[in-house]
C-alpha cells in the first residue's frame, strides 16, 4: 500500500514538473547582443506562476523570480546593502509602504544577482540592461494588462539572503527564529530557517517603520521586550542593535 501511494505521489510530481511551459515573449536587441526572453508557466498543485528568464548576449540566463526580487515592496533603506554594488533606476516614481498593500497592481522591487552565479562584469552588464531597455519589453507587454508586475527600481550584486537580518532563538528547548527582508517584511517561524514551514505570533509589525527603521512591539505574557532580546544573530547582536523597538502596552 506504501509503495503505491508513493508511486501515485511519484508520478503527480513528475505529471507537474512536465507540464512546465516555456515560450519566447520577447526578442529583441540591444548594443549589438541578441536579446530573448522566455515567459515560464510552472503550475502548482493549487495554483500556477509564471517567471521570466533573460537571455542577454552571451552572459548566463537571469531567472526573474522570488529568489531575485522583493516580494512586497522596494527596500526600506539603503545602508541595508552595506558596501555592496548597486545602482538605483528609478527612485521618484515609487516609495517605500509601512503597510503590506495587497491592492498594489505593480510592485516596486530591487533586483539581486548572486555573487556566486554572476561575475562582476555580467552584473554590470545587467545593470545597464535594465535601466535602459527592460522598460521597453514591460511596456509592450503590459499594454492590455498587468502581466509583469514587478517594477525594479534598482539592482544590487548579492543574494536577497545576504541582506536579510536573522535572529535566532528558542521556546520550550525548540528552535525558532525571525527573519527581516530587504522589502521590511517582519516574520517569525518555528524552526530554522533550512526548515521553516509557517508563521508564527510573535506581536510585532507586520513590518519596518519608515523614517527611522521602527518595529512596534505589543507587549504580552507571550511575548515581550525581554523574550525578544534573547533572540540574536550570527554577530551575537539583537533587534535592537539595527531598529528601535516599541513597545505598545
Amino acid at each position: 500500500m506504501n509503495f503505491l501511494r508513493h508511486s501515485i505521489m511519484a508520478f503527480s510530481l513528475l505529471g507537474l514538473l512536465s507540464c512546465n511551459k516555456s515560450r519566447v515573449a520577447y526578442k529583441g536587441n540591444y548594443k549589438g547582443k541578441d536579446v530573448l526572453i522566455k515567459s515560464i508557466e510552472r503550475k502548482g498543485f493549487s495554483t500556477n506562476s509564471i517567471s521570466y528568464e533573460v537571455h542577454y548576449g552571451n552572459l548566463k540566463p537571469l531567472l526573474l523570480d522570488a529568489s531575485t526580487c522583493d516580494l512586497y515592496d522596494r527596500p526600506y533603506s539603503d545602508d541595508l546593502f552595506g558596501d555592496a554594488p548597486r545602482y538605483y533606476f528609478d527612485t521618484a516614481h515609487s516609495s517605500y509602504k509601512n503597510e503590506i498593500d495587497f491592492e498594489r497592481d505593480i510592485t516596486p522591487t530591487m533586483l539581486y544577482l548572486s555573487r556566486e552565479k554572476f561575475s562582476q562584469e555580467e552584473f554590470e552588464a545587467y545593470a545597464d540592461f535594465f535601466e535602459h531597455k527592460w522598460s521597453e519589453y514591460v511596456n509592450e507587454t503590459n499594454k492590455e494588462w498587468h502581466y509583469i508586475r514587478e517594477h525594479y527600481v534598482g539592482i544590487v550584486y548579492g543574494d536577497k539572503q545576504d541582506f536579510t537580518h536573522f535572529f535566532y532563538g528558542h521556546e520550550q528547548g525548540k528552535p525558532y527564529f525571525f527573519d527581516i527582508t530587504p522589502d521590511g517584511l517582519i516574520a517569525y517561524h518555528a524552526g530554522t530557517p533550512a526548515t521553516a514551514t509557517g508563521f508564527q505570533g510573535s506581536g510585532l509589525s507586520n513590518k519596518v517603520q519608515m523614517p527611522g527603521k521602527r518595529i512596534f512591539l505589543n507587549d504580552t505574557s507571550v511575548f515581550n521586550l525581554e523574550k525578544l532580546r534573547g533572540y540574536r544573530d550570527g554577530n551575537g547582536k539583537s533587534m535592537e542593535d539595527y531598529f528601535t523597538i516599541l513597545v505598545q502596552p
